[in-house]
């Protein structure tokens, strides 16, 4: 007994020895924030118009593109591109930094139509080793967390990111006490980790962000193509210095800013299980979510919609930039008004004779519309229905519907959230009912994506197989190439048999 004891007392020390620093410790906020150290180097200034996406008016905007020094790693001091806009003579301008996915980069268009949308001053910057940015991206820079968390990557981001709050500080037509970050895909972690550490960030918005990159590791997922390429498991110390040192989930319950999480339903990047972990560890007092249904992250991102039939995705772009651009330009609003930005939607369901009943809270009455919509998957969010739902009675906030299904369905293989649509921009979700156990299924990421957007040289392949008979229930043939995966689901969605 007294062995086992100092057993485990000499484990439980040698795992605090490996994290004995501070996640806050990494970052040299002194460093960041000495803006004597810029060096910003202004290349062009334009006079532009353009139109206010969410209302078609014609903005007159100055922008330009700019230069300034940020950290690199091993490589020392290295230059940060950006494209800024804002509405031209304006002063007194809310702030925002725009960061993009891995395989992006800053975009002029991008700042355009937030400094039109949001009417706020927008830097729009490359990601180290993107473009015009310096800096090294290699998928190895993506893992490279140990024994040094600032050799990362996504470190190396998130310090551009707050050096560019700098810059705009130092914008004449800003107001500097509102700062705010949007980012998207890896610009979505970034965003995730300045405000972590950032008291000067007042909104930030991360978009189909992953959150929790140890939730991310799953067949097919972003994750384990990065692993793999890099020649790394889970077990290995670059992903778990990553993953404590850097995963956005360590910070979020340290977030300074009102956060607006948007998210796809069908994220290969971020399943609805791992945002419903991140959602739980913040505080609900200041963070909205927004889910939009029939999206995934390559579609939305890489353009490549040829690959729709494929692989089974949604071409679903309009309908993203939509509440984007509305969601994030109402919840601005209400913040810079001082009003409160109203709860997000609940929802409950128990199951009767007659189906299952679902019911929502929608604290939302003095504003929205009845416009409140159940999304319900029953092949573990590959695909997700809808259903409207109905005022419940006289209650002015209760939302009903019942829905009959297979008896093979009930809570404990169903995935589903609501989703409000407010006037005249404004959607927000309830936070996604994922039952225990229950992991939703990921598309695969077609290969042509992975070579052309990050360099990875893995290409799954995917063939016809002959399944004798089909449908089949207690027997079945398969015939595949020797070494084929073999996955086979039941008719929920759930994985019942594998062949590695």
């Amino acid at each position: 007994m007294n062995k086992l004891i100092t057993f485990v007392i000499i484990f439980l020390v040698q795992v605090s020895a490996a994290f004995s620093q501070d996640i806050f410790d990494i970052w040299d906020m002194d460093a960041i924030r000495d803006s004597t150290t810029m060096d910003v180097e202004t290349l062009w200034v334009a006079d532009t118009t353009v139109e206010n996406p969410l209302s078609l008016e014609l903005i007159n905007l100055s922008v330009g593109e700019i230069r300034y020094n940020s950290f690199g790693g091993r490589a020392g001091t290295i230059r940060i591109q950006g494209f800024f806009a804002y509405p031209t003579g304006e002063s007194g301008l809310p702030g925002f930094l725009i960061g993009h996915g891995f395989g992006m980069e800053g975009d002029l268009d991008m700042a355009e139509g937030f400094a039109a949308s949001l009417h706020s001053f927008v830097l729009s910057i490359s990601a180290p080793g993107v473009a015009g940015s310096e800096g090294s991206r290699t998928i190895e820079d993506v893992v490279s967390a140990y024994p040094n968390p600032q050799d990362c990557w996504f470190y190396q981001y998130a310090y551009a990111v707050m050096r560019g709050l700098n810059y705009l500080e130092m914008s004449p037509q800003v107001d500097n006490g509102w700062l705010c970050v949007l980012g998207m895909s890896a610009g979505g972690v970034a965003t995730s980790l300045a405000d972590g550490i950032d008291d000067r960030i007042r909104f930030s918005v991360p978009v189909v962000s992953p959150a929790d990159f140890i939730c991310s590791v799953r067949d097919s997922a972003w994750m384990i193509h990065y692993l793999e390429a890099a020649g790394i498991d889970t077990t290995d110390s670059e992903f778990v210095y990553m993953q404590r040192y850097l995963a956005p989930i360590q910070y979020a319950p340290y977030f300074h800013g009102f956060v607006l999480s948007i998210c796809g339903a069908q994220d290969e990047f971020t399943p609805l299980d791992c945002m419903a972990r991140v959602y739980d560890c913040m505080d609900s007092s200041s963070n909205r979510m927004e889910i939009v249904p029939n999206f995934d992250h390559v579609t939305y991102f890489a353009g490549f919609s040829d690959h729709c039939g494929e692989y089974d995705s949604f071409d679903n772009t309009v309908g993203a930039f939509s509440r984007l651009y509305g969601t994030t330009a109402s919840v601005l609003l209400m913040l810079r008004e001082g009003g409160r930005v109203p709860p997000m939607p609940t929802v409950g369901a128990e199951m009767t004779t007659g189906g299952i009943e679902f019911n929502a809270d929608v604290p939302l009455y003095f504003w929205a519309t009845d416009d409140v919509t159940l999304w319900l998957s029953l092949d573990s969010a590959w695909t997700f229905t809808d259903y409207e739902m109905n005022r419940l009675g006289s209650f002015p906030y209760r939302y009903h519907a019942t829905v009959s299904l297979d008896p093979s369905y009930d809570l404990s293989n169903i995935i589903y959230f609501v989703e409000v649509m407010g006037a005249p921009y404004l959607w927000l979700s309830s936070c996604p009912y994922v039952p225990d156990g229950l992991h939703p299924r990921v598309r695969p990421i077609p290969g042509e994506y992975l070579l052309v957007r990050y360099g990875l040289g893995i290409s799954p392949s995917f063939e016809r197989v002959d399944v004798y008979p089909n449908p089949f229930n207690s027997s079945v043939r398969i015939e595949a190439s020797a070494g084929a995966n073999i996955e086979i689901y039941d008719i929920n969605g759930r994985l019942v048999y594998e062949i590695p």
